[in-house]
């Protein structure tokens, strides 16, 4: 019982989580009274509500998240509220990613995130009082949203078998990760294995043989991997040179008048290819982002994604059907060039202190030597590797030796052809490293010819001697003609 003015009661003493029922009674003077309408509520469990456990993020992606814990016993449960921070501090203070009533709505796709991003989580129990206890703190990285890219940048695209090529990875980068952070590792492509990962980008490999190589850079973020590739050729070079020699030959001395006369002509020092150039080697050049009008069908495949590839079984064939200007073109991609019509005779002679053979290999004719020292004649009807025919070389000294000078294919010099420039230089004075005349003296209406050397596996003996001059339109292609190059100092 309370005066009329005491209006408000505790009720103290109850028990937990029961459900109590109230009315009150007002009572006059005289001892009658009257009831109110009734009420009830429930007492509050005494203790906070258990935590549950958070498991590990899952099914992460560069921008989102599963969440997951397990079910909440709590007999007032009110919510789940889900935290999220960017450091290991999680609580009720930090970002509310989620919420929910539903008891069993146990998982939550979290998917606002942004890429390559540690984020740390904690799942909070709360009551219907508004008690929340917190679950253990989960973490996960996001992942990049794309892979790594990278390119390869070369020292050189041709360099001599045995010296060091230098390789660098550049352009490289993905979304988020530092370009310093990024790994690198790298396939030569000549059967020694990948390279350990390294964030160093540079790295050097010489190649022991000579041949036609892509170099491979796999570029690493930690989550994507990225490889690109480049081609290379290691090539083999005769140095020869810083030397004078006699050219051409003698008036009336052949039935070729554009060969006369002969003259003393010096040539500076340079290095020539060993071999022509193979269909592996100009399977690179075109691999390299090279314009297809370079491209010839025969004996190169077209890839279909930008690269090339010898036919198998052709890959040590000499290039052919080629024209001048992408025989000049393969030159210049690989530091180098056509070497000069002087140059070539100088070349397939010997050295002038030797013998000056007519022919390569020396004064026989091809056909009174055995084996044959040159692809010749239709003796097999097509072109065959470069390396064959070893007893048919220009031999040089300490067992230098540049081979196939006749037969096999003929080669395109630089020179324009003139058929009086000999005469022209002789009287001229153009005898000191000459690079042939300015233009090919014909009518508009006719091609300016450049001079081919050597002859080529259709030939006589007489195109194989080492003074004979052909010429051909610099546009043609045919499977009789390919190309070597020369270079003044190797790089």
């Amino acid at each position: 019982m309370t005066d009329q003015a005491d209006t408000i009661h505790r009720d103290a003493d109850l028990s937990v989580n029961t459900e109590y029922f109230y009315r009150v009674w007002v009572y006059d003077t005289s001892g009658n009274s009257t009831a109110s309408n009734e009420t009830s509520g429930t007492t509050a469990y005494d203790a906070p509500p258990s935590p549950v456990t958070l498991e590990d993020p899952a099914d992460v992606t560069g921008t989102g998240m599963t969440l997951s814990w397990e079910l909440s016993p709590a007999l007032d449960f009110g919510w789940y509220r889900l935290y999220r921070s960017e450091s290991p501090t999680v609580d009720q203070a930090t970002t509310l990613a989620h919420e929910t009533p539903d008891r069993d709505a146990v998982s939550f796709v979290d998917s606002a995130l942004s890429p390559n991003i540690t984020y740390y989580y904690r799942v909070y129990v709360v009551d219907s009082w508004g008690i929340g206890v917190g679950s253990n703190i989960v973490h996960a990285m996001t992942l990049n949203t794309g892979s790594p890219t990278c390119g390869i940048s070369r020292s050189q695209a041709w360099l001599p078998a045995g010296s060091a090529f230098q390789f660098s990875a550049v352009d490289c980068g993905d979304d988020v990760t530092p370009v310093a952070e990024l790994q690198v590792r790298w396939n030569f492509g000549d059967g020694t294995p990948w390279t350990s990962y390294s964030t160093t980008k540079t790295t050097s490999h010489v190649y022991a043989a000579r041949g036609a190589y892509w170099v491979q850079v796999e570029i690493s973020d930690g989550t994507y991997t990225y490889t690109t590739k480049a081609p290379v050729v290691a090539g083999e070079v005769v140095q020869v040179g810083d030397d004078s020699f006699n050219m051409g030959s003698p008036p009336g001395t052949t039935s070729w008048p554009d060969q006369e006369p002969l003259r003393s002509v010096h040539i500076d020092q340079f290095y020539i290819d060993t071999f022509e150039v193979t269909n592996a080697e100009y399977a690179a050049f075109l691999s390299d982002g090279n314009p297809t009008h370079y491209w010839i069908s025969q004996d190169i495949v077209d890839n279909a994604d930008g690269t090339y590839a010898p036919v198998s079984g052709f890959e040590d064939r000499p290039i052919a059907n080629v024209s001048w200007y992408s025989a000049d073109a393969y030159c210049a991609w690989a530091g180098k060039r056509l070497p000069t019509e002087a140059e070539w005779e100088y070349a397939a002679r010997g050295p002038s202190a030797g013998p000056n053979y007519d022919f390569p290999w020396g004064n026989g004719l091809p056909s009174s030597i055995t084996p044959d020292p040159a692809n010749f004649a239709m003796l097999i009807g097509n072109s065959v590797d470069v390396e064959s025919y070893a007893n048919g070389v220009t031999a040089w000294d300490a067992g230098k030796a540049i081979y196939q000078m006749a037969g096999n294919v003929a080669e395109w010099v630089h020179d324009y052809y003139d058929p009086d420039y000999y005469q022209w230089a002789n009287t001229n004075g153009d005898n000191d490293n000459p690079t042939g005349p300015m233009s090919s003296p014909y009518p508009p209406d006719d091609p300016a010819y450049r001079v081919t050397r050597g002859g080529d596996f259709t030939s006589s003996d007489d195109p194989l001697r080492v003074l004979y001059r052909s010429f051909a339109d610099p546009w043609l292609r045919t499977d009789a003609i390919g190309f070597r190059c020369v270079i003044g100092t190797l790089p």
